[in-house]
């Protein structure tokens, strides 16, 4: 790696089209020397790929055989938290990760229903950490691997979505929450997580981030712009291997600041710092410079870079425009500047870099950089347009974009219903939630609840699901999905069409704090049933809130 302070990283539109031959062969020679090297890394770090086979996009997956007792337990808890949508596939011998609840933010959805999915899959990938035994976090655990990749990707997201909309939350609080996820998970899949962090720890971790997704709910703004749903750089071998391809081209300064660039570049500053130059101080910088964009304010104290190395690094670099701002910006402020990505664009964007204020980047500065592979763009099909034929912008989106499937869960209900008077058209409408954690162990509460309104003649249920989706085993009653409902999509129209909502609340609760701030919102009449005051102590609690506590229920609970 060398200095950049003086490198015309971009080469105007005109000079591409110019010298198309000779650009064209330079890529060719560029991905001989870069596929080399990649192959030599990619054995020295087999051990990654054999023990999660990722794949381009970065779905993992393992043999179904080759699953220990305990991950066997693992899967089988994931698969009942998860049983409204598929966290984990089962295809033929193997079972992947990666699936509809990672992705879950998808795109043209209201924000409001953006966030509840994105909390309360969050929230229940937290709440199952929290329940393992510390006997099952044992190392290699492909299962548990999963959910730490998954909560890492949701605050990666939300964190992102708190930075670009300026949300006022404690950032630094958030940061370090945002750091240590993706520490933890990285960590754990090199099999260190002992080097990390401790098993009470993690509990202490998760505890904290659920802390957060209360306190982003409580000032969370529907009408603002959408939440990312997908992150770029996001295949975690590539990860790996990037880090290790930059220990081997450190420049002979250490670097005292690592810049990411928002947004693909957004988690490889952690990685960085942790893995390679642990005393570097991180900067997260958003700066766009495409044909219809002028560069973004770039805030820069520039006398905390004066005699100071940088790094600068990012998912991936095509034109090299946001990489020459940069340089433009920080030149002659600080002592050396350098730069790091995951992907370069090869032959196959050449008609992008041919578009008006685009241009391609110098490959004779880009040898200088540190540079994993090619990226696996598809090749447009013409120069207006970042998207092929088939509209689409490169093959991980599209393989993203085809989880849309929803669970599969199929069962039978025996359950009687208690039949209640004939209701009329005056009844008040009542709509009762409860968080899949605490069904099982609430279920006597729920249908007292349930019970005290249907049995009144003042109050009719509007989803049933407690009688109509409890299934009941022995003593032990639990939730079961019906196929192909949108439980979300439900829960807000129960909602709409609700005079009541009653929140059952006996313990911390994305899904609950979610359905409070719509229900408030709507001015709905709410009534909380709660074990503890610190679990609601950050809902907005108004007069048209009434609170109960459980275990006084019996005797405050007065229709």
């Amino acid at each position: 790696m060398e200095d950049l302070q003086t490198a015309d990283i971009n080469l105007p539109p005109e000079y591409i089209t110019k010298h198309l031959k000779k650009i064209v062969k330079e890529f060719e020679d560029y991905k001989a020397q870069i596929d080399k090297e990649l192959d030599l890394i990619n054995k020295a770090n087999k051990f990654i790929f054999d023990a999660y086979n990722f794949d381009s996009s970065g779905e993992s997956h393992v043999l179904i055989s080759s699953l220990t007792e305990a991950d066997k337990r693992l899967m089988n808890r994931l698969s009942k938290k998860f049983s409204y949508e598929n966290f984990l596939q089962i295809i033929g011998d193997k079972i992947y990760n990666r699936q509809q609840v990672y992705y879950s933010v998808l795109k043209d959805e209201p924000r409001i229903y953006q966030a509840i999915k994105t909390f309360i899959y969050l929230d229940s990938s937290l709440h199952f950490i929290q329940e393992i035994d510390k006997k099952d976090f044992i190392h290699g655990s492909f299962i548990i691997a999963s959910v730490l990749d998954d909560i890492r990707y949701k605050l990666i997201l939300l964190f992102e979505d708190v930075l670009n909309h300026e949300i006022t939350l404690d950032k630094v609080s958030l940061e370090d929450l945002v750091k240590n996820a993706i520490i933890i998970y990285y960590s754990y899949i090199l099999d260190r997580p002992q080097t990390t962090i401790s098993y009470s720890q993690l509990i202490g971790f998760t505890i904290e981030v659920r802390e957060f997704i209360t306190e982003y709910l409580n000032i969370f703004n529907p009408d603002l712009g959408s939440i990312r749903r997908y992150k770029e750089g996001d295949i975690p071998s590539d990860n790996l291997l990037f880090i290790h391809k930059l220990k081997r081209n450190l420049p002979s300064e250490n670097i005292d600041i690592i810049i990411g660039i928002r947004f693909g570049g957004i988690e490889l500053p952690y990685i960085v710092k942790h893995f390679v130059y642990p005393k570097a101080k991180i900067l997260l910088k958003k700066i766009s410079n495409y044909s219809d964009k002028g560069s973004d304010k770039l805030e820069i104290n520039f006398s905390d870079f004066k005699n100071k190395n940088i790094l600068i690094v990012d998912d991936g670099i095509t034109t090299g425009r946001t990489l020459q701002s940069l340089i433009s910006i920080l030149k002659n402020k600080c002592n050396n500047i350098y730069f790091a990505c995951l992907y370069y664009s090869g032959a196959k964007r050449i008609k992008q870099m041919q578009m008006e204020l685009h241009g391609g980047v110098n490959l004779e500065q880009l040898k200088k950089c540190c540079v994993l592979k090619e990226s696996s763009y598809t090749t447009s099909s013409n120069k207006t347009s970042y998207t092929n034929r088939k509209g689409k912008f490169d093959k991980t989106k599209a393989k993203v974009e085809a989880k849309t499937e929803l669970g599969q869960t199929l069962f039978d209900i025996e359950i009687p219903a208690v039949n209640p008077k004939p209701k009329d058209l005056n009844t008040k409408k009542v709509f009762i939630a409860c968080s899949l954690s605490y069904i099982s162990e609430s279920y006597d509460y729920l249908i007292y609840i349930r019970n005290k309104f249907q049995l009144h003649p003042d109050y009719e249920i509007v989803d049933d699901w407690l009688v109509n989706r409890i299934e009941k085993d022995g003593n032990n009653h639990t939730y079961k999905e019906i196929a192909g409902r949108n439980f979300l999509h439900d829960a807000i129209k129960d909602i709409d069409r609700s005079h009541i909502v009653a929140l059952f609340c006996p313990g911390p609760s994305a899904y609950i704090s979610s359905l409070f701030v719509i229900s408030a919102m709507k001015k709905k009449e709410i009534y909380i049933f709660y074990r503890r005051i610190d679990d609601i102590k950050d809902f907005k609690i108004s007069e048209n809130v009434k609170q109960i506590q459980i275990k006084q229920m019996k005797t405050n609970f007065i229709l």
